[in-house]
C-alpha cells in the first residue's frame, strides 16, 4: 500500500494568487528603491552636501555609470521575468506587479536623487 503512494503522480502546483504577485511587486518595489537610494547614498550625497564642484563632477558621473548598470540589470531581470511567467500566470493581470514594483522601485529614487543634485549645482538656490 505505500508503494502505491510513493508512486503517485504529484499534484501540478496551482498558479500564485493575486495578492502573493502584489506581495512580491511590493517586494521588489522596496528592494529596488532600497538599491538605487543606497548608490546615491554611498556614492554621491557627501559629495553633494559638500558644494564643491571639484568633488560633485567625479561623483556624479561614477554615480551615473553605477546606476546605468542597476537599471539594466533590473530592466533585464523583469523581462527575464515577465518571459517566464506570461505563459503560465493565472487569470489576472496582478502577475505583472513584480515587474512593475522593481521598475517604479528604482525609477522614484532618481527623481530624489536629481533634485538634490540640481539644489546642490545651484539650481535650486532662490535669489
Amino acid at each position: 500500500m505505500s508503494a502505491r503512494a510513493a508512486s503517485a503522480p504529484t499534484p501540478r502546483r496551482g498558479a500564485l494568487s493575486d495578492a502573493t504577485y502584489l506581495g512580491l511587486g511590493l517586494v521588489a518595489f522596496l528592494a529596488a528603491f532600497a538599491v538605487q537610494y543606497g548608490l546615491y547614498h554611498r556614492l554621491l550625497q557627501g559629495a553633494l552636501r559638500s558644494h564643491s564642484l571639484e568633488l560633485m563632477r567625479p561623483s556624479i558621473k561614477r554615480w551615473i555609470k553605477v546606476a546605468i548598470v542597476w537599471q539594466v540589470l533590473v530592466l533585464s531581470a523583469c523581462t527575464v521575468y515577465m518571459a517566464v511567467v506570461s505563459s503560465r500566470h493565472g487569470a489576472g493581470i496582478a502577475w505583472i506587479s513584480p515587474a512593475v514594483g522593481g521598475v517604479f522601485g528604482t525609477a522614484l529614487p532618481l527623481q530624489f536623487v536629481v533634485i538634490s543634485i540640481a539644489r546642490a549645482a545651484g539650481g535650486g538656490r532662490r535669489s
